[in-house]
C-alpha cells in the first residue's frame, strides 16, 4: 500500500510538471494589433513574413487584402511572432490598386508606406501602428 501511495504521488508530481511545462500559453501565439488609417483616401494592407525580402514577388493580387476606410482602422491577428519574429506591413492606396494591373504595381514597388515591425516595436506602440 505505502508503495502504490509513493507511486501515485510520483505520478501526480510528475504529471503536474509536464502539464505545466507543455502546456505553456504563449501570450504572443494570438496577439492582435491595431492598423489606423489616418489619411483621407482608403488603403489596403497585406502582411508578409518573408523578412529581409521586401519585394512584392511573392504576393497574391489583393482580392484577399484587407481595405481600410479613411479614418478607420483595422484589427488583424499576427500569430507568428515566434516564428517569425520581423513582420513587414505594406500599405496601398486603395484607389491605385483598383486600378492599375498588379504586374505594374509589383514592377514599379507602388506602395504607400512599408513598415518592418518586431514584438519590440509594437510593444512600443502599445500594438497600433498608425498610416500616416
Amino acid at each position: 500500500m505505502k508503495i502504490m501511495n509513493k507511486f501515485l504521488v510520483f505520478g501526480g508530481i510528475i504529471f503536474a510538471c509536464l502539464n505545466l511545462t507543455c502546456c505553456h500559453h504563449d501570450p504572443d501565439w494570438d496577439r492582435k494589433f491595431d492598423i489606423i488609417n489616418k489619411s483621407d483616401t482608403a488603403l489596403y494592407f497585406t502582411l508578409s513574413f518573408n523578412y529581409p525580402d521586401t519585394s512584392l514577388n511573392g504576393f497574391t493580387a489583393p482580392n484577399q487584402w484587407q481595405k481600410i476606410l479613411p479614418h478607420d482602422g483595422k484589427r488583424e491577428g499576427i500569430s507568428s511572432l515566434n516564428e517569425f519574429p520581423t513582420v513587414l506591413l505594406f500599405i496601398f492606396d486603395a484607389q491605385k490598386v483598383e486600378t492599375t494591373p498588379w504586374d505594374s504595381i509589383i514592377k514599379h514597388y507602388t506602395i504607400l508606406k512599408r513598415y518592418k515591425l518586431t514584438k519590440g516595436d509594437l510593444e512600443k506602440t502599445n500594438w497600433t501602428v498608425s498610416y500616416p
